[in-house]
């Protein structure tokens, strides 16, 4: 194993510590000295996967191609903390950036779902569904003094997908008008992302079938190959028995003079 191998190895175990303190700062909403060090770690970290993938982008033929294709993942080794300083709101988001930072290590583990987001395009409509929730949790919580950041996340949560509880409803006309943009939003990108599941799994067993159709097709043909050949081998045996027959005749005339 290479020493840049190594070096993958370590960068990967850092992100699984760096993600899971993220995710303990976010459930147990932690302060003080714990908060610092998380802060520190994270930027620290941010740090040099900054440096690891410019160095990557140095060594691409096409840099402009490999950027396009890796913006998300830039996207999420960028030092957040430096750019949005309060833990109450970046710690609530910052984990659904952080875990991007995991995609080049998961991929060779799960390139089959890596597979089926690059068939449907599902991973650019996720995006859209994260885009839509952060905005609309910010908006309703802005619009709406009655409601705390949580009550907001799990409202656009409920109402985004459709299902509505109504334990948690907005009090103001806007709030409720801006609702009424997230329900419509949500019909809308829940069912293209119905769809997109179905014709993906549709044309898999299209495919299977187009598969099965084909091997049927030149097992035919094989088939119909081997019945000439067989038939080509009974027209040789018939004429070597007319041969053979033809010298039995003439060994028994020669016998006979």
């Amino acid at each position: 194993m290479t020493d840049r191998n190594y070096l993958l190895k370590g960068i990967n175990f850092l992100i699984i510590i760096d993600c899971l303190m993220i995710a303990y700062a976010f459930l147990f909403q932690v302060r003080g000295g714990m908060l610092n060090f998380i802060y520190l770690f994270d930027v620290a970290l941010c740090l040099v996967l900054l440096v690891d993938f410019f160095y990557k982008v140095n060594g691409q033929d096409c840099k402009m191609s490999f950027l396009k294709k890796n913006i998300l993942y830039f996207i999420g080794i960028l030092p957040l903390e430096l750019i949005f300083p309060l833990p109450s709101l970046a710690f609530r988001f910052l984990i659904l950036l952080k875990v991007l930072r995991l995609s080049q290590f998961v991929e060779r583990r799960f390139h089959i779902l890596f597979e089926f987001f690059e068939n449907t395009k599902v991973d650019i409509l996720l995006w859209w569904i994260l885009f839509v929730i952060i905005v609309f949790t910010f908006v309703i919580y802005l619009l709406d003094p009655s409601l705390n950041m949580v009550d907001s996340l799990w409202f656009v949560m409920s109402t985004l997908t459709t299902v509505g509880y109504g334990d948690v409803t907005p009090n103001t006309l806007v709030a409720k008008a801006s609702s009424l943009i997230l329900l419509i939003l949500g019909v809308f990108i829940f069912s293209t992302l119905t769809g997109a599941i179905s014709s993906y799994f549709t044309d898999k067993v299209i495919n299977i079938d187009s598969d099965v159709e084909e091997n049927v097709v030149v097992l035919h043909e094989k088939i119909d190959r081997i019945d000439n050949e067989l038939e080509a081998v009974k027209n040789e045996l018939a004429a070597s028995r007319e041969e053979n027959m033809r010298l039995h005749e003439k060994i028994d005339e020669l016998l006979k003079r």
